[in-house]
């Protein structure tokens, strides 16, 4: 890490540690927008935020998250989900807070990061508001998001791949074998959700046209989703696929 780059974030670091695979990680908290923000950072890329202020918390900071919720818009009934990747578990503490009748399963490779969300993304204050220690709404385990989708017993409706490391995805989370488990886990009418940060046209776009290719040899649906209409679709910028053997 850089004093430069402290410099330039504006914010006040009150964690510094080395992340799961030697990465450099900070948390720290800033303003933004007039809000006041935490933020997580694995070599500098923003991994994860929440908001500081009480009643607040549970909101999103990254507004790609909520076309997550595009599913839901999809079939409503859905209501078993699998996370892959928890990070400052941000989406969770937002699907819990907003949608009482879903549960989910948060897989996370790093169980130290689990701990960080516990204690300065306000994760342990979600439990408590929510009971979650008694109703099981969400549980969360520590392991590698293959292993997990080769070895759980349980099917869902929907699965979310939201897993990276700083701004690199995990690569076999992306590959054939890993689209045949998540199949075999996913319930009728169940939808995959992928969280893709590359460009939408382009050369830059090759692995994300690669992903859709694929998937679309397990599934008999896919459409894609650009996040941001701010920034040509040259640029990296958040893209969801959303895949399923029903309608979308």
């Amino acid at each position: 890490m850089t004093k430069f780059r402290h410099l330039f974030d504006y914010g006040k670091v009150i964690y510094e540690a080395t992340a799961y695979g030697g990465s450099d990680l900070e948390i720290i908290d800033r303003t933004e927008e007039g809000e006041s923000i935490r933020l997580l950072l694995v070599d500098g890329a923003r991994e994860s935020a929440t908001f500081n202020k009480q009643g607040h918390r549970y909101d999103l900071v990254f507004k790609y998250s909520i076309y997550f919720n595009d599913v839901f818009e999809i079939n409503p009934a859905l209501k078993d989900c699998l996370l892959i990747g928890g990070a400052g578990f941000s989406y969770p503490k937002y699907l819990i807070s907003r949608f009482p009748d879903k549960t989910l399963d948060v897989v996370e490779i790093d169980g130290e990061m689990v701990k960080l969300a516990f204690k300065y993304f306000y994760l342990e204050e979600l439990y408590n508001d929510y009971n979650l220690y008694e109703n099981n709404r969400l549980n969360i385990y520590v392991m590698d998001g293959h292993t997990y989708l080769a070895t759980t017993p349980k099917n869902y409706d929907v699965i979310f791949n939201d897993a990276y490391i700083s701004d690199i995805q995990d690569e076999r989370l992306l590959a054939s074998c890993t689209i045949e488990l998540v199949k075999n886990r996913l319930n009728t009418d169940g939808i995959y959700v992928v969280n893709m940060i590359t460009a939408a046209a382009g050369t830059g776009s090759y692995p994300l046209f690669e992903e859709l290719a694929l998937l679309r040899r397990y599934f008999k649906y896919v459409t894609l989703k650009r996040c941001r209409d701010d920034v040509p679709a040259t640029e990296r910028q958040n893209c969801l696929i959303f895949a399923s053997d029903s309608p979308l």
